[in-house]
């Protein structure tokens, strides 16, 4: 086998990886360069070198992500599989066909199973052949199928199961789903990137030598080097061109330079495409608007050309290396992706148009019912020509295909589908008023079901809009209640209230009556969240509480554990946790619950066992959520999960452990439209260094981001980071700029807390006042959001308080209470931090009497007394 030039070091690598996967040691090796550097080359030599080492090869290729089905390279590999009716099964519900009743579930569990499925397929058909799995073109893969390939990767390096992926470096930045999945990528055992370089003067040489069947002098190479940049595909080209043009005339440097050669590859793809008979390139423009790939019989249709004049006019392109004819068929590749972008490039908006139409109107001849692969090339073609007599046929194929889609799970893919129809509707036709708010109201249901909440908002208030003009009161009420769903909180930011969809909701309430109990219990769920930052949040309590009660009437499980999920945010004050406790544990006794609804469910007990000081109740449902998470790996509960275990080490001590998992949750959770995550990872990576003595570094940062929109919350946490590192005047300046505002709201024990400590240095917030917020919730811990970090016992805010208030009586008891309560959890650090708060106060009652002394005293030499223990302490 002829080694490839210089790919050497590549090729031993790609034997090795080939070596461990036939032993049982996969994983998942993408090999990453620009476009021509040769990237498919190597991953068709590593299939080579795979049937060497007595690997079966399934080879998929990713195309134009506009015009790819769902799941796309993994029907592909399926195919090459061996058969069975598992593998046939499969290959139908993956097209949206197949009986299952995965379909009934929640979104992400049905999700999970499908990912499951194709995981178990896999793994069987390893079991009697090891397998390299090639995916080309990795960065136009469709959502669903990278999703997939994240959901698999955990799994490969345990498996006899190499997947190759080649792409595009830097293509992610404009693409979540690719940029999610590389950031997982980036973490898994057995994954890594091989990163190809360009060609340097000893490989130009070398492939003039291997290709050319010659050699160079040194200033030919370094010319011909400094022409292309090193790229091998743009070498190849120049050189074809250079000896189609002037044959023996370029052999010298001076020929080289002289010479009128093209800058760029395209232009030297242009150059050599002018050269053809006209007949030739009038084909490969109808052939690159259909695609890399090009099949003789749509080609056929979309030129009225019979196929042997067809084959005719493409024998030159063959002949001239820009097409290849694919084996065992009639159909034709372009050599390359570049050769066709750069025919497609040529194009003006109008030819592309009329072509596209064309394209079009010959695939209708070739539709088949629910072929998704057909449907989303419709959909490609028709919306690019909608403005030239295409739009109704676009929204007509967008829509059968977003249907589809959600059949196949693949929301991403539908909300695609979605946004296409919207944008190529005519909306001076008859009835596009009501085309378009139906439309609106799929988006939203596509874009919640595939966790884009920002996405979701915005199509809906459009859509509520359209509703009320046209009177359609079942379409609001379909917009109106798709937030209402089973949520780890509300959907809102912090204290934001949508006073037009509270409105809208009081309005269908009162147009529904008492005669529907189920659509009741959906709309007073959705109302009650809805009204949770408003002045009315207490009524929204009420609402929450009839919903439950209605949704036991209609006994539908689905029902219920939504509207006791919505009782669990609506009422997400600290008075009502013994309620909503009660609310999770009924929501967690539910039969059959689908597991993205368990996890959210044990993430919000685990947050009520770590607000009641039960740590073992939370380690209990943490070792659960957790294995749930692995099966799930949805971003935004895999991200709280890993969230709850980074407060759990912290608990323990456990600080850089903290810290890594507070940076894998928030990679995991960055990507996702929930609002807070900045929040979340600062409050808990100050919480660690706090409790190591640093509080100082993290303060620059603090007070930068608490003036951001969406981030107040981190306001009291900067305040305390100024006091503790010393810069209480910076402290004051902060105080004097923001206010000392808070709400009992969801927050409010790790923000009392905070504010707590700062009161105790600074005499504000009011002292006396917040002893008294406090008091009632006195046995309480302060806990961080559904992250779970804890800064330990109110009772030691309190005594805190107490000290500043000259209380030390009740300063003393408060702290001996919070000091029992750490010992029997076994906090190291907040016991350590207990002690020397107890201490500090024996010792300043003994000295002076708790009469005679300022409460400034007391309350600073408290904090320096705990400031100063092993380790610090709150």
């Amino acid at each position: 086998m002829v080694p490839l030039v210089g790919r050497a070091r590549e090729e031993r690598h790609l034997t090795e990886r080939l070596a461990a996967a036939r032993a049982g040691r996969g994983g998942v090796l993408l090999v990453v360069g620009e476009a021509g550097l040769g990237k498919t080359l190597l991953a068709e030599r590593a299939a080579t070198l795979a049937a060497g080492h007595g690997l079966r090869v399934a080879w998929s290729r990713c195309v134009e992500a506009s015009a790819t089905p769902a799941f796309w390279p993994w029907a592909q590999i399926l195919r090459a599989l061996p058969d069975t009716p598992a593998r046939r099964h499969l290959l139908d519900v993956l097209a949206g066909r197949g009986e299952t009743g995965w379909r009934a579930e929640e979104p992400g569990t049905a999700l999970f199973h499908l990912h499951e499925a194709v995981t178990d397929t896999l793994r069987e058909c390893a079991a009697g052949q090891p397998l390299l799995l090639v995916v080309d073109d990795l960065h136009v893969a469709d959502a669903s199928s990278l999703q997939l390939l994240a959901h698999l990767a955990p799994a490969l390096h345990q498996l006899p199961i190499l997947l190759l992926g080649t792409l595009r470096p830097d293509l992610g930045d404009g693409d979540p789903a690719l940029r999610e999945t590389l950031a997982l990528l980036a973490n898994e055992r057995g994954a890594e990137r091989i990163r190809l370089s360009s060609f340097t003067a000893g490989d130009v040489a070398a492939y003039i030598a291997a290709y050319i069947d010659g050699s160079a002098p040194d200033d030919v190479v370094a010319a011909l080097l400094e022409r292309t940049g090193g790229n091998p595909f743009y070498l190849k080209e120049l050189l074809r061109l250079l000896a189609g043009e002037h044959p023996g005339g370029w052999g010298t440097a001076r020929a080289v330079a002289d010479l009128d050669v093209p800058e760029g590859v395209r232009d030297v793809i242009g150059r050599r495409v002018s050269r053809l008979p006209e007949a030739t390139q009038a084909m490969l423009r109808t052939a690159a608007v259909i695609g890399r790939d090009v099949e003789l019989l749509l080609l056929e249709a979309s030129t009225d050309a019979h196929n042997e004049q067809v084959m005719a006019a493409l024998e030159p392109a063959v002949v001239a290396g820009l097409l290849t004819e694919v084996p065992g068929g009639w159909d034709y590749r372009f050599s390359h992706a570049i050769v066709r972008d750069t025919l497609y490039g040529s194009l003006t908006r109008l030819q592309r148009s009329r072509l596209h139409l064309r394209v079009g109107e010959a695939l209708e001849a070739f539709d088949g019912p629910d072929d998704p692969a057909l449907l989303g090339r419709l959909v490609h073609h028709f919306t690019m020509a909608a403005r030239l007599g295409g739009a109704e046929r676009a929204v007509h194929h967008a829509r059968r295909a977003a249907d589809l889609a959600m059949a196949q799970l693949a929301y991403d893919e539908a909300a695609t589908y979605l946004e296409a129809a919207l944008g190529a509707l005519d909306p001076t036709r008859p009835g596009a008023a009501a085309d378009r708010c139906r439309l609106l109201v799929q988006l939203g249901v596509a874009r919640r079901a595939g966790g884009d909440l920002d996405g979701t908002r915005a199509v809906l208030d459009e859509a509520l809009i359209l509703a009320r003009q046209l009177g359609d009161d079942g379409l609001m009420m379909d917009a109106a209640t798709l937030f209402g769903g089973v949520t780890l909180w509300t959907w809102r930011p912090y204290m934001v209230v949508d006073e037009q969809m509270i409105g809208i909701l009081r309005d269908q309430l009162a147009r529904l009556g008492d005669g529907d109990p189920r659509r009741r219990a959906l709309l007073l769920g959705t109302l009650a969240v809805e009204l949770y930052h408003s002045p009315d949040r207490a009524l929204g309590e009420a609402h929450a509480e009839e919903a439950i009660a209605l949704a036991r009437r209609t006994g539908e499980p689905e029902v219920l554990t939504r509207t006791l999920n919505n009782f669990w945010n609506a009422a997400w004050v600290p008075h009502r946790e013994p309620h909503r406790r009660a609310a999770v544990d009924e929501l967690l006794a539910v039969d059959g619950l689908p597991r993205t609804v368990e996890l959210t469910g044990r993430l919000h007990r685990m947050l009520s066992a770590m607000t009641a000081g039960d740590l073992a109740g939370f380690d209990a449902d943490l070792a659960r959520a957790v294995r749930l998470g692995d099966e799930l790996r949805t971003g935004v509960l895999a991200a709280q999960v890993t969230f709850a275990r980074a407060g759990r080490a912290m608990l323990d001590g456990r600080w850089d452990d903290g810290e890594r998992l507070v940076g894998e949750a928030f990679a995991l959770q960055a990507h996702t439209s929930l609002w807070g995550t900045q929040w979340l990872r600062l409050a808990l990576l100050y919480t660690s260094r706090r409790f190591q003595q640093r509080p100082g570094e993290l303060l620059d940062e603090l007070v930068r981001r608490a003036d951001e929109p969406n981030l107040e919350l981190l306001r009291p946490t900067a305040v305390l980071a100024a006091c503790e590192s010393g810069d209480e005047d910076l402290a004051r300046r902060l105080v004097e700029q923001w206010g000392t505002d808070r709400e009992m709201l969801w927050c409010w024990s790790f923000v009392a807390f905070q504010w707590a400590l700062v009161a105790a240095r600074l005499g504000t917030p009011d002292p006396a006042e917040l002893y008294e917020e406090i008091l009632p919730f006195a046995d309480q811990w302060s806990t961080v959001g559904t992250g779970c970090a804890s800064w330990g016992s109110m009772r030691y805010a309190l005594a805190a308080l107490a000290g500043r208030l000259g209380r030390v009586e009740d300063a003393a008891a408060h702290a001996e209470l919070a000091l029992r309560a750490h010992r029997s959890a076994g906090a190291a650090h907040l016991e350590a931090a207990s002690v020397a708060q107890v201490t500090a106060l024996a010792a300043l009652n003994r000295s002076a009497g708790a009469a005679h002394l300022e409460a400034a005293s007391v309350a600073q030499v408290t904090a320096l007394a705990a400031l100063k223990s092993q380790p610090s302490g709150p």
